[in-house]
């Protein structure tokens, strides 16, 4: 749909969510309420509303709706598994189901990595890499 880009604008997820949690205790009244937006955004939420004769509140509307209904078909879906071919280094050894786990073997890699920095000949960065002393004018 073409709705579906304004579903990625932040203001819109601020404001779905807000509704989600005042429809999640039951509190359904009529409210108005301001967004702000981006001109950009704006002006492409008023041309899309004139391009298939609507307004732009049913649109956002029609956004919001579309938004809680993935969060909420996203909730009620398992966790999906990380494919071995996105683990990285750290897939031999780590058992995937405990996050303290995941969280030291994350930690030991940085360690590794600024270990490997600060050795003789390790990878430096760009400001030491710059030549030492003052330039001559030639």
């Amino acid at each position: 749909m073409a709705v579906t880009m304004f579903i990625a604008s932040h203001h819109i997820r601020r404001l779905a969510v807000w509704i989600d949690i005042r429809m999640s205790h039951s509190i359904i009244e009529s409210m108005r309420t301001t967004i702000r937006m981006h001109a950009e955004l704006c002006r492409q939420l008023k041309e899309l509303a004139v391009a298939e004769n609507t307004s732009v509140t049913a649109l956002i509307q029609e956004a919001c709706a579309q938004l809680l209904a993935s969060r909420r078909n996203r909730m009620n879906q398992p966790a999906k598994p990380i494919p071995r071919a996105n683990l990285g280094g750290l897939a031999e050894g780590i058992d995937w189901t405990n996050n303290a786990t995941i969280y030291d073997a994350a930690d030991e890699a940085h360690h590794d990595h600024i270990r490997r920095q600060r050795a003789p000949g390790g990878v430096r960065s760009r400001a030491s890499r710059a030549p030492q002393g003052k330039r001559t004018a030639a």
